[in-house]
């Protein structure tokens, strides 16, 4: 599941998301615009935070946009 599916399934907005995972940068909602839309693939730490928030749906593999 991607980070956009798993947004779009619990109703969360970039805002809230990163509420949410825990993500408390300077800009937590552009990055979480970024990681969802391929933009950007978040780091070690962030990327098991999302892990951790979405219940183990939203997977490291989830962030490459690979069409196989």
């Amino acid at each position: 599941m991607t980070l956009k599916e798993w947004m779009e399934k619990e109703g969360l907005n970039d805002r809230q998301a990163a509420e949410v995972i825990g993500i408390k940068n300077t800009n937590p909602s552009t990055n979480i615009n970024r990681y969802k839309s391929f933009k950007r693939i978040p780091q070690k730490k962030v990327m098991e935070m999302i892990y951790k928030a979405t219940n183990k749906k939203v997977q490291p593999n989830d962030f490459y946009d690979l069409k196989v």
